[in-house]
Order: structure tokens, then C-alpha cells, then sequence
């Protein structure tokens, strides 16, 4: 088993361990799935039985499976509670049966077990978002299949405070949602926000292990209040009264603010004026 094991084609993401003929194919934060091959002893009665080239007799038998999926504050290593007994039970029967007809198993396994793991995280991340919804009765959840689940905060604000014109109050949301064909989960916000060092998407820290709602809609908060300063900052620099020498008006991160960004204006001499955005409302404040 051990050879056939080796033999097959093995998805780039798992790492595979072999051991007293059980293979144990594990994606990092993601799950462990114990394999073995039965029937073994019958791929070779003799050697003209060998060559009419007859497909092998093995077949997969899945011995165990470990789902990594988990909120934060959870232990799920080594447990599977996340995911209702019988439910599991099916999934270790198709598993074997599609890995049984499948030209590369390993990564028919891969593809069925990951296609589990995506939404699973945003059922988690959904019902954290509904549970801090209650708590906290300025933000909105939503959740359709196509769009995902969304998260609108900052609802107080007047779209006539907005930098865009015209865009709605209820327009400011983080969005969580499966895409490449459910192969990936992708975390977007509306407006779109961009690292201004290099120009690209913002990357958000997300562990599937440690699924924090909470976590991601500060991040989402953070990068989004210092957008705001960005553009403050630049339509100062365009007013043509704003005499300021270069470099008197920065953006910086303030250990006094929580260590959020702030927009430092000098305004005259050794005095400056202090802009920043709370986050729980994303309202500039001085």
C-alpha cells in the first residue's frame, strides 16, 4: 500500500506521512484524512493473471478524518464535532466510492474534503457575524448564496459625508464568499481598499483554525479609516489655501489612539491638529 501510495498523484497542498500502512494525508489548518488500501493480496495471484493488465483489485478504505475548522476559542484538533456523526459517516463512504473511480484519488480526496472547508468557514464566520449583530446593533448581516456573507457597519453615516458622491449609507460592508468554483474563500469590502505602499488588494489575516469575525471587521475598520485619512490628505494638499511646507501633514500611527492612523496637520509654528476616524463609527474626530 505503501508503494501505491507513493505511486499516486498527490495534490501540491498535502503532506503525506506513511506509517504501518496508513497514509495520512493532512492540508495545513484545514483537515487530516487516515487512509489504507484493502484487498491487496489478490493484485498478484500469477504472473499471467499480471499481464492481462486487468485494473487492480485495492481499493481505499478511509479510516479516519479530522476537520481543522474551527472559531476561535475552540479545539477541534483531533475532533470532528463540528460536523454532525452522521454527516461525517456519508462523507467517509463518498469519499471512498469517488476515490474508488477516480483516475487520481488522492486528489479527488483533496478536491471533495477542501470543496467541505470553504463554506464551513463562513458558516462559522456567519453565525459569529449574527451573534456580534445582537451585541452590537449598528452593523447588518446578510447572507445569500451568491453574494456570500456581508457585513455592513458604519450605517450611521450620511452618504453626503461620503468622498464618493452618491454612494449609499448602507454601502460600506466586508464581504465573505466562496470563489474560484469554491476552491478558495475570498474576503473583499465594499468601497475597495487598497495597501497604499504597493497598490494592491488588502490581504487580511485569517486562520481557519481561529475564525474571528470580530477580528476580520476591525482589520476591515483599521484599513478603511486610514483610507479615509489618505483621501483627506490628498484633497488637503489639492486646496490651493492650504499653505502648508512639504511634509506638514503626514499620516502616522499614534500609540495614543490604540495605535490606529492619524492624519498630524501643522498648522502654525510648533502646532498641529490631530484628524483621525473612529472606528465604531467612521466619523473623522479631532
Amino acid at each position: 500500500s505503501q508503494m501505491r501510495l507513493f505511486k499516486a498523484v498527490v495534490p501540491p497542498l498535502f503532506s503525506i506521512h506513511v506509517e504501518k500502512g496508513r497514509g495520512y494525508c493532512r492540508v495545513e489548518n484545514e483537515f487530516q484524512v487516515t487512509l489504507t488500501l484493502t484487498g491487496e493480496e489478490t493484485q498478484f495471484v500469477n504472473e499471467a493473471e499480471a499481464q492481462k493488465e486487468q485494473p487492480p483489485t485495492t481499493k481505499w478504505r478511509v479510516l479516519d478524518i479530522e476537520v481543522y475548522i474551527a472559531a476561535i476559542g475552540e479545539d477541534h484538533e483531533g475532533d470532528t464535532h463540528c460536523i454532525p456523526p452522521a454527516q461525517m459517516e456519508h462523507l467517509r463512504h463518498m469519499l471512498e466510492k469517488r476515490m474508488e473511480h477516480a483516475t487520481h484519488p488522492l486528489v479527488e480526496l483533496y478536491t471533495i474534503m477542501h470543496a467541505l472547508c470553504v463554506p464551513l468557514q463562513i458558516e462559522i464566520l456567519s453565525t459569529q457575524a449574527n451573534s456580534l449583530a445582537k451585541r452590537r446593533g449598528e452593523l447588518k448581516v446578510e447572507y445569500t448564496a451568491d453574494r456570500g456573507l456581508r457585513i455592513f457597519y458604519w450605517r450611521s453615516l450620511n452618504s453626503t459625508l461620503s468622498f464618493d458622491k452618491g454612494a449609499p449609507a448602507d454601502g460600506i460592508y466586508l464581504q465573505i464568499k466562496a470563489a474560484e468554483g469554491g476552491k478558495t474563500l475570498a474576503i473583499l469590502h465594499n468601497p475597495p481598499l487598497v495597501d497604499s505602499a504597493t497598490n494592491e488588494p488588502i490581504q487580511y489575516d485569517l486562520c481557519p483554525t481561529r475564525l474571528d469575525v470580530g477580528s476580520l471587521l476591525q482589520q476591515a475598520m483599521h484599513y478603511h479609516s486610514r483610507y479615509l485619512l489618505q483621501r483627506l490628505h490628498d484633497l488637503l494638499l489639492q486646496d490651493s489655501a492650504y499653505t502648508g511646507a512639504p511634509g506638514a501633514s503626514k499620516i502616522v500611527n499614534s500609540d495614543y489612539n490604540g495605535g490606529h492612523s492619524i492624519l498630524s496637520i501643522r498648522l502654525f509654528e510648533a502646532y498641529k491638529l490631530s484628524v483621525s476616524v473612529d472606528c465604531l463609527t467612521g466619523r473623522f474626530t479631532l
